[in-house]
């Protein structure tokens, strides 16, 4: 982000102790010459004397003792603010801190609303058949029921008056019926055929059923020619019918 304004600066603090007696410090250098004193009176010029040696050089005389450290001097004014330096490389990251205590539990929120019911899910496959249960107890016995009607009691067989029969010369296939049906408020139960073979024609049955069953039924026969002949004595089939009341 950007770099804040520079804060202002505190008050002073206060004056440290006096540090220790530094080192001393290295000779300092001679002082300025005194002030020329009055010129005196010329004095007559005397004769130049002769040039005298060069005396040696005098021993260096001995460390003067060092001086009493001179008082604190005070404090100066503060200075400007310096410009604002460059801002630092960021830091490498520190090592994770340790994991604090655990904080108490919370007191529980308040019971959210109801949210919308969710998708159907899917059928789930039909599970393994259960074992049988046991048996249960035998129920108790109904009441006897109401006496039925009485059973069939007469018989009777009815028999087609008027056989059936073909023409002259039939081909062997040809087919011919005779129906009988049983009076009315009779039950047809059963019937049959009978054949009548011509002299030289021959002929089978084919069929023989209830064609109508129930009260005043009809049994129906059928015949096929198995073989044919050009004379007149053909051969037929009677129905019969056995009906009960």
């Amino acid at each position: 982000g950007v770099t804040g304004a520079t804060g202002a600066t505190g008050a002073d603090g206060a004056t440290g102790a006096t540090g220790a007696t530094g080192a001393t410090g290295n000779n300092g250098t001679n002082g300025n010459d005194g002030a020329t004193g009055a010129q005196g009176a010329t004095g007559n010029t005397g004769a130049t004397g002769a040039q005298g040696a060069t005396g040696n050089t005098g021993a260096t005389g001995a460390q003067g003792a060092t001086g009493n450290t001179g008082a604190t001097g005070a404090t100066g004014a503060t200075g400007q603010a310096g410009a604002q330096g460059v801002t630092g490389a960021t830091g490498a990251t520190g090592a994770t801190g340790a994991t604090g205590a655990a904080g108490s539990t919370g007191s529980a929120g308040a019971t959210g609303g109801t949210g919308q019911a969710g998708a159907q899910g899917v059928t789930g496959a039909t599970g393994a058949t259960g074992a049988t249960g046991a048996t249960g107890a035998t129920g108790a016995a109904g009441a006897t029921g109401a006496t039925g009607s009485s059973g069939l009691a007469t018989v009777t067989q009815v028999v087609d008056s008027s056989p059936a029969s073909t023409t002259n010369n039939p081909g062997v296939g040809t087919l011919f019926t005779s129906t009988v049906s049983c009076p009315a408020g009779r039950t047809l139960i059963g019937g049959g055929a009978n054949i009548t073979q011509g002299s030289a024609a021959k002929a089978a049955v084919s069929q023989s059923y209830a064609s109508t069953p129930g009260v005043a039924g009809t049994w129906t026969a059928q015949a096929i020619i198995t073989v044919n002949s050009n004379n007149n004595n053909m051969p037929t089939i009677t129905a019969y019918a056995i009906c009960a009341q």
